[in-house]
C-alpha cells in the first residue's frame, strides 16, 4: 500500500489500514433525510443564501455547507473490483457500502462566501483516481501524496473564492476541436485557468510549467503572479489552521482572533456557475470525471450560534478521520520508531508465547497475588468508604498500575467491560491512583518555584493577531507525564466520562466534605455542580476555545446557573490575581504544612496498608500445607 518494499510488517499492517480508510468515504446528508435541511441546486434555483430565512433567533447565523460532485459510494467498489480483481469470486455477505457520498465539501459563511478553514477534497475521490490511471496499485507511491496534492487543489479553490481566477461559461472547451461539457447542477460552465496561463489547466502543471519557463512572456508573467498568489493563500490557511487550537487570554485578543478569522473568508459570494465550474475542474484534477461522472451538487443549510460561528471544520464531513495519522503512523513504524505500546499492538500471533497467557477462571490464585494489600494504591476515589471497587475492577486498576504505572512504564492494557459494567467508576480510581503518585512527587519540592523551570527555559511568542507576548515556564520533568486522554469512537462515551468524573455526584461529601479542586471553574465548564477540575472535552476547536473562556476568564453564558450557596462563579485567572494580591499576608497553610499533611496521611495509608498485608500473609501460610507438615505425614502413612 505504498512503499512496501522497505516496510516492515507492521508498516504494511498500517498502510492496508489506511487504504481501507481512504475508500471508504463517508456518506453526506441527503434531501431523502428530512432530519437535515438539505436540497440539490441547478440553474434557475436560487441558492439558499441568495434568499436566506431570517435565523430563528437572533443569536444564530446560517451556515452552509456545499457537497459538490456527489456520486455513490458502491461506484468505489465496483471500480476496485475491475482494477483489483480478487482471485476467487468473493460472496458478498450484505458488505456492500450504499449511499451518496462527494468530490469537495465547501463550507459558505450565511452571504454565500468560502470559509478557508472549511474545505476538503475527498481523499476517496483521490485514491480512486491514482487506482485507475497512473501511479497505480503496483507502485509503491500509489496512496502516497495526497496531503500535497490536496494542498494545491485548495490553493486553487481560493483562488476561484476570491474571483481571481476566471469561470467560462461558453459551455464547451478546447481539445484539439470543441467538446462540449457534460452539464453540473445544470450548468456547463469551468475554471478557465487556461485563459490566464497559456492553455495550462493543472495547478501543477502550471506550477512546474512556470518553473521551467516554458510559456509565453504575457502568460508566464500572469502565471507567475497568480502561481506566488496560489502559494501565499495556501501556506497562509494552512498556518491558520494550524492556529485554531490557540485560545487568547483576554476578552480584547478575543476580538482580534474574530477579526483574523473573518479574514479567512473568500471576498466572493460563489454562484451556481462557480459552484459548477469548481466542481467539473476537481472532477479533472482527480482523473474521476468519467468513472464517478459527479452532475450533481447538494447544499445543507443549518443555523449555528454566532459565538461557534468561526468554528469550521472539514476534512470530518467527507474523509476518514484517522487516514492522516495512520500516514504518519506507518512512517514511523517503518522507521523503527514506533513505541511499547504499538508495537505490542501490531505484533504478529507467532511472537505470542501461549504459555505466557493466564486464564484466571481456571487459576484465580493468579488474581489474588495482584489484589494484596501492598499491590493496592493508595489513592482510592472519594467516594463513600462502604462502596470499594469489585474485585475486577479493582484488579484492573492495580494491574494496569503494576505494570504502566513506573517511570518507565510503556504499553498496552485491555479491559473488557460492556456497557453498564462500572468502567467510569473503575478510571476514577485509576486517575485517583496517579494524583496521588504526582502529589508524591510535587511534595518531593522545597517550594512550589522549584515545580517549575528556570526562567532562561521559558517558552515566549507574540500572537499573530495582536502585539500581546505570551510567556510559559514548563514543569520540571519530573512532573510531567501524569496527564490523561480519553479517546473513543463514541463520542457519547467520552462526555459521558468527563462529565461525571468532575461532577459533585460522583464523590461522597457526607464522607469527605473538603473535597474540592478548583471546583468553581470546574462548575463554569460544566454547566453544572462540579468538586474539581478533574476532566474536559477538549477535542473540538469550539469545546477549546469554550473550555477557556469558561475554566480561564470566569466566562458564564446560559448554561451555569447561580449557586444556591451564594458563591461567586469566577474563572481561574480571578483566582490567582487574588492570590497575588494577598502575597506577603499570612496564609492559612504555608507550602511545608501541606507538604507534611500530606506525607503524614500517606504514611498511615501505607501502615494500614502493611498491616493488612501481614494478615494477609498468614491467611495465605494458613491455607497453604506446610511442607514439614505434609512429609511427616507422608512418612506416617507409609
Amino acid at each position: 500500500m505504498g512503499r512496501n518494499g522497505a516496510d516492515s510488517e507492521p508498516a504494511r499492517i498500517v498502510r492496508f489500514w489506511r487504504a481501507v480508510e481512504y475508500f471508504s468515504p463517508q456518506n453526506v446528508d441527503s434531501p431523502k433525510n428530512k432530519s437535515a435541511k438539505v436540497e440539490r441546486i441547478s440553474k434557475g434555483r436560487k441558492l439558499p443564501w441568495e434568499a436566506p430565512v431570517k435565523p430563528i433567533n437572533e443569536q444564530y447565523v446560517w451556515r452552509y455547507t456545499v457537497y459538490a460532485g456527489i456520486f455513490d459510494i458502491a461506484k468505489i467498489r465496483d471500480v476496485l473490483q475491475s482494477v483489483l480483481p480478487a482471485p476467487e469470486p468473493d460472496p458478498d455477505h450484505g458488505g456492500r457500502i450504499n449511499g451518496q457520498s462527494a468530490l469537495l465539501s465547501l463550507t459558505l459563511d450565511e452571504n454565500g462566501r468560502l470559509y478557508r478553514e472549511g474545505v476538503a477534497v475527498s481523499s476517496c475521490a483521490w485514491a480512486l483516481g491514482r487506482t485507475v490511471r497512473p501511479p497505480g496499485p503496483g507502485s509503491d507511491e500509489w496512496l502516497e501524496g495526497f496531503e500535497e496534492q490536496s494542498k494545491d487543489i485548495l490553493a486553487m479553490l481560493f483562488e476561484i473564492g476570491d474571483g481571481r481566477v476566471p469561470i467560462d461559461e461558453s459551455g464547451t472547451v478546447e481539445s484539439g476541436g470543441r467538446r462540449a461539457l457534460r452539464a453540473i447542477a445544470g450548468v456547463t460552465t469551468r475554471v478557465a485557468l487556461d485563459l490566464v496561463t497559456g492553455g495550462l489547466s493543472s495547478v501543477s502543471g502550471l506550477v512546474a510549467t512556470v518553473v521551467e519557463g516554458k510559456i509565453g512572456p504575457v502568460a508566464a508573467k500572469v502565471a507567475e503572479k497568480l502561481t506566488e498568489s496560489v502559494t501565499k493563500d495556501a501556506t497562509q490557511a494552512i498556518e491558520n489552521r494550524a492556529k485554531q487550537s490557540k485560545s487568547n487570554d483576554d476578552d480584547s485578543s478575543e476580538d482580534s482572533e474574530e477579526d483574523s478569522d473573518s479574514k479567512q473568508l473568500g471576498t466572493k459570494v460563489l454562484t451556481v456557475e462557480d459552484l459548477s465550474a469548481i466542481t467539473r475542474w476537481v472532477a479533472e484534477e482527480l482523473g474521476v470525471d468519467d468513472i464517478l461522472t459527479p452532475t450533481q451538487i447538494w447544499v445543507k443549510s443549518q443555523q449555528v450560534p454566532v459565538a461557534n460561528a468561526d468554528d469550521i471544520s472539514s476534512d470530518e464531513i467527507i474523509n476518514s478521520f484517522y487516514a492522516k495519522d495512520l500516514e504518519k503512523v506507518a512512517n514511523e513504524l517503518a522507521a523503527g520508531n514506533a513505541g511499547p505500546a504499538l508495537a505490542a499492538y501490531l505484533r504478529s500471533e507467532a511472537s505470542i508465547d501461549p504459555d505466557a497467557r493466564i486464564d484466571l477462571r481456571r487459576r484465580p490464585e493468579e488474581m489474588l497475588r495482584s489484589l494484596t494489600p501492598r499491590s493496592t494504591p493508595p489513592g482510592r476515589w472519594p467516594t463513600h468508604p462502604k462502596h470499594p471497587l469489585t474485585l475486577s475492577q479493582q484488579f484492573a486498576v492495580n494491574r494496569i498500575l503494576m505494570e504502566l504505572g513506573g517511570p518507565d512504564g510503556r504499553g498496552i492494557y485491555a479491559v473488557n467491560g460492556p456497557p453498564g459494567t462500572g468502567k467510569t467508576t473503575m478510571l476514577r480510581d485509576l486517575i485517583a491512583a496517579v494524583v496521588v503518585q504526582r502529589a508524591s512527587r510535587l511534595a518531593e519540592l522545597p517550594n512550589p518555584r522549584a515545580a517549575f523551570q528556570p526562567d532562561s527555559a521559558a517558552l515566549r511568542w507574540t500572537c499573530a493577531d495582536g502585539p500581546w507576548t505570551r510567556t510559559l515556564v514548563p514543569l520540571i520533568p519530573e512532573l510531567t507525564g501524569f496527564e490523561m486522554v480519553v479517546a473513543s469512537s463514541n463520542n457519547g462515551a467520552v462526555e459521558n466520562i468527563t462529565m461525571e468524573v468532575p461532577s459533585v455526584k460522583a464523590i461522597d461529601a457526607d464522607s469527605f466534605p473538603d473535597a474540592d479542586y478548583f471546583s468553581v471553574p470546574a462548575t463554569l465548564v460544566s454547566g453544572e455542580p462540579c468538586s474539581g477540575a478533574i476532566a474536559a472535552r477538549l477535542g473540538r476547536r469550539s469545546n477549546r476555545s469554550d473550555f477557556a473562556k469558561r475554566f480561564w476568564r470566569g466566562y458564564r453564558g446560559r448554561s451555569v446557573s447561580e449557586p444556591k450557596d451564594g458563591t461567586e462563579l469566577v474563572g481561574l485567572h480571578r483566582i490567582l490575581k487574588d492570590l497575588v494580591e494577598q502575597a506577603g499576608q499570612p496564609s492559612p497553610t504555608s507550602w511545608e504544612d501541606a507538604v507534611t499533611e500530606f506525607r503524614t496521611a500517606l504514611a498511615t495509608v501505607d501502615r494500614l496498608a502493611e498491616d493488612r498485608q501481614r494478615v494477609a500473609d498468614i491467611a495465605e501460610r494458613v491455607a497453604t500445607e506446610d511442607p514439614t507438615l505434609a512429609l511427616l505425614r507422608q512418612e506416617a502413612t507409609n
